[in-house]
């Protein structure tokens, strides 16, 4: 199937500079990196760089859930992150950006380029990628398809609706 080469690329809408945890970080520094940006998530990376899950504010809740009333559960973001994560590549168009998290609990996802760690989609990203292309279709379509200088006549454009 051929790519409709009107739609936004990832590395269009993707954001760069990810925060990442690394599969050794413990987890009380881990959920303070979170909290403190406001992410809901974030890759987790080994020590050569790959990423190997992600640590999301679902994984935080069970552990902050566990130590509520106890001590902090001790041990990494290796040892609770979400394993198995999905990913998408710079030049995956919006659509297959959107099927993915139909198919997925993550509300973000890596964006990985030759086995690196390139930058990171939210859906909130996704969310305003979609508006753009709304918005374009709608002005595309306020567009008047007549040249400009030339009488328009109002009979070609009804014509044109009905064909």
């Amino acid at each position: 199937m051929e790519r409709d080469a009107r739609l936004p690329l990832v590395r269009s809408f993707m954001s760069g500079g990810v925060l990442t945890l690394e599969d050794s970080t413990p987890l009380g520094d881990a959920i303070e990196r979170l909290r403190k940006w406001g992410y809901s998530g974030a890759p987790v990376v080994d020590g050569r760089g790959r990423v190997v899950g992600m640590f999301t504010e679902w994984d935080a809740m069970r552990v902050l859930a566990g130590g509520a009333w106890h001590e902090l559960a001790e041990g990494v973001v290796g040892d609770h992150m979400s394993r198995g994560t999905v990913s998408v590549g710079p030049d995956d168009d919006l659509f297959s950006v959107v099927a993915l998290f139909e198919r997925s609990h993550f509300k973000r996802v890596p964006v990985i380029e030759d086995g690196r760690l390139v930058g990171i989609v939210a859906r909130a990203d996704v969310e305003d990628a979609l508006w753009g292309v709304h918005q374009a279709r709608q002005k595309a379509r306020a567009t008047p398809t007549h040249p400009p200088g030339a009488a328009w006549d109002p009979r070609q454009s009804a014509e044109r609706d009905e064909a």
